[in-house]
């Protein structure tokens, strides 16, 4: 028997030497001859099966770690590992199970407390889990991984700045644990700090170059910074990782769409289709850039997937009236509701008359401050401000699936032009309000649009961009449109003596279009003011990025939209001094 001892122990020596130093099928081959020995060998059976474990057999590792269990129950290591294979696998029960029989061998262990706070958070229980955590730290204050449990715990709880805390203190003990790093990304994401966000996965990333979603969520960073190009090459680099997955191939389409390369985006978001046909962002997305390229048949039955996509899900009506599918119904109501933006709302309107024609009645949900204006469109037999009780209708249909249902192509947009028109009594107020002189030239202008677009850095010039247009002659009077900013504001600091503001009396869409018609032209970004000068067939000059929205036509100085607009466009580094060099000259030629 001491002879078989002595070779066990020997065999045992030698293979645990094999394991340490990588050579895991030597070392499994000498466990099995332990195991031939002395079949029930717990040290045998417990490394064997951490061996299937690191080359993923994690029933094969479960089956092995509980017979070493059976042999010899008294050994904590071996249910630590149990656990461990246990939460490999997502069995965050099983885990949890394992652990707490560790504890009771092992009840001062900061280690095994640790683990069962992860089991925890895996069952989201964040309380038990802090709990557990805490008493791990009392224990052991500096152990990271219990450090790094309790930031996650706090988040499960709300607690995200304590939570940020924790998992930076758990860095500095562990700075090359990758997993640290990006969940502090993540929290520093989740609180919109981009900067420190990008500072938390690159140190992620320099740990392990490998890491997946901290590649995904760096070029989601870099993207929503406008950095496209950088964002680009972050997304190939994960894709050399993971090329099946579909949110990424959606992503890196954005990014290359962003960057003005429609048709390598719309190669993308077909591959990510591809892996994974009811990705609907990819399906929405794919629709834009569709239209944006003129294929309008493909990118407006795309386009109706936004309704499935995160943002459009929560604000998606549920009615028991069915959807209005374009059929002709003399006898029926159909509501048409406003879905999106002012802008869209405007820029869609236009097709209400057809609807008209084909039903009996059109009623619109649309917001208070487009009511008025949306109000005198031919064919609308009422308005209903969004959030009042609706009347009685026989089919609805959101807004921006007109075009669909209408088959839209580029020839046949409704672009006949004003198909909105402003109040007469209010349009006679304004014109006594700016009490023109002989000669003067009234010009409107907005330089912003809203903060909350996600485009908007991109599509805002600014106003000192606009500068430029206050060195024409005294004769041209500046009118501004910016509803959002008064003069009192930073950005219109040291232009107020060319920039008239009479703004406060702009209460709704309805009172800006009876200023509008009466300017002699209208000079705005891609916001609702460009659209409703649009729709009001005025004199408009259109500041866009060197990447425009898919509403507007990729090249070209004209719009099927909008026949009296002339479309400006910045450079792809931002700078806008070229286009608003073209606008100058532009309202120079006025009334020529």
């Amino acid at each position: 028997m001491r002879d078989l001892d002595e070779k066990l122990n020997g065999l045992l020596a030698t293979a645990v030497n094999a394991h340490q130093a990588g050579q895991w099928e030597q070392a499994r081959d000498i466990y099995l001859q332990i195991l031939a020995l002395q079949p029930d060998h717990a040290d045998a059976l417990h490394l064997c099966g951490l061996i299937a474990f690191q080359n993923g057999d994690f029933a094969g590792a479960g089956d092995l770690i509980n017979r070493a269990i059976a042999a010899d129950p008294s050994v904590a290591l071996y249910l630590e590992n149990l656990g461990r294979v246990a939460m490999a696998g997502n069995d965050h029960a099983g885990a949890l199970a394992a652990w707490q029989k560790a504890l009771e061998l092992d009840p001062q262990s900061a280690d095994i407390r640790s683990d069962i706070s992860g089991a925890l958070l895996g069952l989201e229980q964040g309380e038990d889990a802090f709990q557990q955590v805490r008493n791990a730290l009392r224990i052991q204050p500096d152990h990271a991984l219990a450090l790094m449990n309790k930031g996650l715990a706090l988040v499960m709880l709300g607690r995200v700045s304590p939570a940020i805390a924790a998992l930076e203190k758990a860095s500095e003990k562990q700075p090359e644990n990758a997993a640290i790093w990006f969940q502090i990304g993540r929290l520093y994401q989740q609180i919109k700090d981009d900067e420190m966000a990008e500072v938390a996965y690159r140190n992620a990333l320099k740990n392990a170059p490998a890491h997946f979603e901290a590649l995904n969520n760096l070029g989601n960073i870099l993207h929503d910074q406008m950095r496209f190009e950088d964002a680009i090459a972050i997304y190939r680099q994960a894709m050399k990782i993971n090329s099946r997955q579909s949110d990424l191939h959606s992503n890196l389409g954005v990014a290359l769409h962003e960057s003005g390369n429609a048709e390598a985006a719309i190669d993308c978001y077909r591959t990510a289709i591809d892996i994974d046909p009811d990705n609907a962002e990819a399906r929405r997305n794919l629709g834009m850039a569709l239209l944006q390229s003129g294929a309008y048949a493909e990118g407006w039955a795309a386009y109706e997937w936004r309704w499935q996509t995160r943002h459009f899900k929560p604000v998606l009506r549920s009615w028991k009236q069915p959807r209005w599918q374009g059929e002709a119904a003399a006898d029926k109501t159909i509501l048409v509701h406003c879905e999106q933006g002012f802008g869209d709302s405007i820029q869609f309107s236009r097709y209400l008359p057809r609807v008209a024609d084909r039903v009996g009645r059109v009623i619109v949900e649309a917001p208070a401050e487009l009511a008025g204006l949306l109000g005198r469109i031919d064919g609308v037999f009422r308005v209903i401000v969004s959030g009042a009780a609706l009347p009685d209708f026989d089919a609805h249909i959101p807004l921006l699936s007109l075009p669909y249902v209408f088959a839209t192509t580029e020839q046949t947009i409704p672009g006949m032009v004003p198909y909105l028109t402003a109040d007469a009594e209010k349009a006679a107020f304004w014109k006594t309000r700016l009490a023109r002189r002989a000669g003067e030239k009234l010009i409107g202008l907005a330089w912003k649009g809203s903060s909350a677009h996600q485009r908007n850095r991109m599509r805002s010039p600014g106003l000192a961009a606009f500068a430029p247009l206050f060195g024409l002659a005294p004769g041209y009077r500046f009118i501004s449109l910016q509803k959002e900013t008064g003069i009192h504001r930073p950005d219109f600091t040291g232009q107020s003596e060319r920039l008239e503001d009479h703004t406060s009396q702009l209460h709704s869409f309805d009172d800006t279009a009876a200023l509008i018609v009466n300017l002699d032209a209208v000079v705005s970004p891609d916001t609702a003011v460009a659209h409703l000068a649009g729709a009001l067939a005025a004199v408009s000059c259109i500041a866009l990025p060197a990447n425009a929205e898919w509403r507007w036509p990729r090249d070209g100085r004209t719009s099927p939209w909008y026949p009296g607009a002339t479309l400006f466009r910045g450079e792809p580094d931002g700078d806008w001094a070229s286009c608003v060099a073209g606008i100058k000259r532009q309202l120079m030629n006025l009334g020529r």
